[in-house]
């Protein structure tokens, strides 16, 4: 199962490590994984917010699962990608406390 890691990337200096963390827990437990804080970083300086979330997105689509990273609920672009995995009916996995 293909599985995308959604959560706050702008608002949170910390996000690198926490995506990284969850991306070595998703694969431990056999998943494929999409890293948008990854990908971000080969993106061209020029890209805007709103180019990031288009990439996003459509990395989204490929994707069998979405994963909720504890605070999503406060970031903008999770909240885009919540409201469309939801509608595109992605599995949704949310991180547990204590992660």
């Amino acid at each position: 199962m293909l599985v995308y890691i959604s959560g706050a990337i702008t608002s949170d200096k910390h996000y690198r490590r926490k995506f990284a963390k969850a991306e070595k827990r998703l694969r431990k437990r056999g998943f494929e994984v999409i890293n948008p804080a990854k990908i971000g970083d080969l993106m061209p300086k020029s890209f805007e917010y709103f180019d990031y979330i288009d990439i996003d997105l459509e990395l989204l689509k490929k994707a069998d699962a979405i994963y909720m990273l504890r605070g999503w609920h406060y970031s903008f672009g999770a909240n885009i990608e919540y409201e469309c995995a939801k509608n595109w009916k992605k599995i949704r996995i949310f991180e547990k406390r204590g992660r």
